[in-house]
């Protein structure tokens, strides 16, 4: 997504116009998540359920951006960002990061197809 933002934390108690004014980068990865032209007074998960996107599906688009989202109690969602990224950068013993005879690309490929194949097989991404 746009704005890369390691480390800024979103509140999602506050309005989409507070948020904005303290991170303006947020205003592009609400805009490609599709929300624009919405209020400001309201909050994003106001918006959400306006728009019938679900805040499980926000909330992982935003961490993807690189935000820490704060005030969203998932109901049984778990964001599987974590365990791709780890097993990403950390792959399994099974799967060497440059495999002979393999460019790093297709290494680091076959690395994140591994981390989303077994975060679907743990119901943590869909099928």
């Amino acid at each position: 997504m746009g704005n890369q933002t390691a480390g800024r934390v979103i509140d999602l108690t506050r309005t989409i116009g507070e948020l904005v004014a303290d991170e303006p980068g947020l205003a592009d990865s609400l805009r490609e998540i599709g929300f624009e032209g919405v209020s400001a007074d309201k909050t994003i998960p106001e918006v959400a359920r306006e728009t019938d996107v679900g805040m499980s599906v926000i909330a992982f688009a935003l961490e993807a951006s690189g935000y820490d989202v704060q005030g969203f109690e998932p109901d049984g969602f778990v964001s599987p960002l974590p365990e791709i990224v780890g097993r990403f950068f950390s792959p399994d013993e099974d799967m060497p990061v440059m495999a002979e005879g393999t460019d790093s690309a297709s290494s680091l490929i076959a690395h994140m197809e591994t981390a989303i194949r077994h975060a679907q097989e743990e119901g943590n991404l869909p099928k």
